[in-house]
């Protein structure tokens, strides 16, 4: 939703939002780094860093290396396409991440933007958890889950456990495996919608169901594994405004929306769209004030069915020694 240029974000791009918020937590400087990210999705995320960084500094093509682990035979060709001309090199691969070994010590910044929803979940009952411990997994599952348990005992306290509940399987599982992928100094980044005390809820996110992450047990673990942690919400990380106004709709309103534009001759893409943004967009082919039904709200709270405050960031640093 902020792949362009927005006022919530001082005029800028998600992605280079993101290069900003990183540089100032250290992750990033004008050494160079071996960036990997992990579910690619169209190519924008990485197109979007790129340019950043060699907007930044004019010998990032010596020093930066981007490449992406992605399953999607589509998404690869996409990712080709959009990143044919980036100003960075860009090295695809793939792979499935939970079955791909991603390497020790290999990179220096391991990006994760919105797909460990995706990663594997597994549904428990109270009474399964004791035969995980002792090593009797579920069959079928690409990641054993008892020996992530057992790796990681703090993750479930078994006297606080609701009868049934999901666990991020997948998203534990990568996170021990990125960490030893990391470099000395090397930095990790999680983002996905979730909380830091609730367990995982099936959500119907976009056009697939995706799993929600409990943050708190990625902190445990992530703290388990020497790794220095920072937790936040991303509109924190990335300094935006959350009181600007923005389009607040349900699909099937923004997709009456798109229709009606189309009519008009008027192509609108997802984004966060600003009342005076989606005025220009428009234009006099369809004035604002033809519409009926359109809400606009604090950005922060909701935007295109989204709420803002759902999605959080996990931000952790290997130590150099």
């Amino acid at each position: 939703l902020f792949r362009h240029p927005h006022p919530a974000l001082g005029a800028r791009t998600w992605a280079q939002s993101l290069v900003d918020a990183l540089i100032e937590a250290g992750a990033l400087h004008e050494g160079g780094a071996r960036i990997l990210e992990i579910g690619g999705g169209t190519g924008a995320l990485a197109l979007g860093v790129t340019q950043a960084l060699a907007a930044r500094w004019p010998e990032a093509r010596g020093r930066f290396t981007y490449s992406i682990l992605d399953l999607s035979p589509a998404l690869r060709r996409a990712q080709r396409e959009r990143l044919a001309d980036a100003p960075l090199p860009v090295a695809h691969i793939a792979g499935d991440v939970e079955r791909t070994d991603l390497g020790q010590g290999a990179w220096d910044l391991i990006l994760c933007n919105e797909m460990i929803g995706d990663l594997t979940g597994v549904r428990l009952a109270r009474e399964e958890v004791e035969p995980l411990l002792a090593g009797h997994d579920p069959e079928g599952l690409p990641v054993r889950l008892g020996d992530v348990l057992r790796r990681h005992p703090a993750v479930l306290d078994l006297a606080d456990l609701p009868d049934e509940f999901w666990i991020n399987a997948g998203a534990i599982s990568l996170l021990d495996h990125a960490a030893a992928a990391l470099a000395p100094g090397g930095w990790l980044y999680f983002c996905e919608f979730g909380d830091e005390h609730r367990f995982p809820v099936i959500s119907e996110h976009l056009d697939h169901p995706e799993l929600s992450i409990h943050f708190g047990h990625l902190v445990k673990v992530a703290r388990a594994l020497g790794l220095e942690v920072r937790y936040e919400e991303v509109f924190d990380l990335l300094g935006a405004s959350p009181g600007l106004d923005a389009l607040a709709t349900t699909r099937g309103q923004f997709a009456a929306l798109r229709h009606a534009a189309a009519r008009a001759g008027v192509t609108l893409d997802k984004r966060a769209w600003t009342r005076e943004a989606l005025a220009e967009a428009l234009g006099p082919a369809l004035p604002l004030r033809r519409l009926e039904g359109l809400r606009f709200g604090r950005l922060g709270e909701r935007v295109m069915g989204l709420h803002p405050t759902d999605f959080k960031v996990l931000l952790a640093r290997r130590p150099l020694d």
